[in-house]
C-alpha cells in the first residue's frame, strides 16, 4: 500500500493541548465527537453533559445480576450510528458523518484514503477492538474503543484518547474485528448464582456464539478444580461494528466528496 502521504488536522503538540480527554465512563464515543467538533473548529462547543446527553451513552450495570451485566456489557457505550446521530443534534445538522466499514476487510490504500479525507477537511473517527492486535505478556483491554484521527504519516495513524501513534500493524487488526466482546471470566464468575436466568440472553447471536454454554462449562470447570480448562474470557455479542466515520461540514468540498462515494459498492453502510 502507498503509506507515503501525510496527512495532519493537528500536530502532535496542538493534539496534546486541544484535546478533549474522556468525558466520564464509557464515553469514548461523546469524546470522540467533542473532538470533531474541535477539529472542525465548531462554535459555541456545547458542554460535556451536552453531548454525553446527545451520543446517548449506555453504562455499563455492574451490580446487576449475570444476565443483565453481560446483556450490559454487549452494548455499553456508542456505537457509529451514536456518533452520527449525536453530531447531526448538535450541530443541528450542519455536521453530519457517514460510516464505512472495515469488517470484512476492504481491499483499498486505507492510508492514502484517511490522507485524502484529512486533506479534504473531514474528520476521522476509527471504531477499533482494541482486545485484538495485544502484544503477547499485555492484558486484553476491557472495551472497544472511539477515536479521533487527527493525523497519518509514516510513523502510523496518529489518534485522541489517548494522544498516541499506532502502527499500521496493530490498527489495521483492531479496525477489522468482527463485533465481539471479551468479558473477563473474573467479572463472570464474580457475578454468577445457580439461579440465574439467561433467558435474556437467547438472541440468535448469543446462540450462535454459545455463550450460555461456554459459562456453564467454565463454572464446571473451577468447581472440579480443571482450572487449565477455564478460559481467561468468556466471548458475548457486541453492538459495535469496527470502521471508520467520515465528519464534514455540510456545503464543504469534503461533503461534496462524501456524496460522491456514495456509488462505491457496498459503502457507505449506516
Amino acid at each position: 500500500e502507498d503509506i507515503a502521504m501525510q496527512a495532519f488536522i493537528w500536530t502532535p503538540e496542538m493534539a496534546a493541548t486541544r484535546e478533549a480527554p474522556q468525558l466520564g465512563p464509557s464515553s469514548c464515543g461523546a469524546t470522540a465527537v467533542l473532538n470533531v467538533l474541535l477539529a472542525l473548529k465548531w462554535q459555541p462547543l456545547p458542554e460535556e453533559n451536552e453531548v454525553n446527553k446527545a451520543v446517548s451513552v449506555r453504562l455499563r450495570k455492574p451490580d446487576a445480576p449475570l444476565p443483565e451485566y453481560l446483556l450490559s456489557r454487549s452494548v455499553a457505550g456508542t456505537d457509529h450510528c451514536d456518533l452520527i446521530a449525536g453530531v447531526a443534534k448538535l450541530t443541528d445538522g450542519r455536521v453530519h458523518g457517514r460510516f464505512y466499514p472495515m469488517h470484512p476487510w476492504k481491499e483499498l490504500d486505507l492510508y492514502g484514503w484517511i490522507a485524502r479525507w484529512i486533506n479534504a477537511g473531514a474528520v476521522p473517527v476509527a471504531t477499533l477492538n482494541l482486545q485484538r492486535g495485544v502484544p503477547g505478556g499485555q492484558d486484553i483491554p476491557d472495551a472497544w474503543h472511539h477515536q479521533m484521527i487527527y493525523g497519518i504519516s509514516k510513523e502510523g495513524v496518529f489518534m485522541t484518547n489517548p494522544v498516541a501513534t499506532s502502527s499500521f500493524d496493530v490498527f489495521q487488526q483492531q479496525l477489522c474485528s468482527e463485533s465481539v466482546l471479551l468479558v473477563r471470566i473474573a467479572d463472570v464468575v464474580a457475578r454468577y448464582t445457580d439461579s440465574d436466568d439467561f433467558e435474556l440472553l437467547l438472541g440468535q447471536r448469543w446462540a450462535e456464539m454459545n455463550t450460555v454454554l461456554n459459562i456453564r462449562q467454565a463454572i464446571c470447570a473451577l468447581h472440579n478444580g480443571d482450572y487449565a480448562s477455564v478460559p481467561s474470557h468468556i466471548a458475548v455479542p457486541a453492538r459495535y461494528r469496527s470502521g471508520i466515520t467520515i465528519f464534514v461540514l455540510r456545503g464543504s468540498e469534503a461533503n461534496s466528496q462524501l456524496e460522491l462515494e456514495e456509488g462505491l459498492e457496498g459503502w457507505p453502510e449506516q
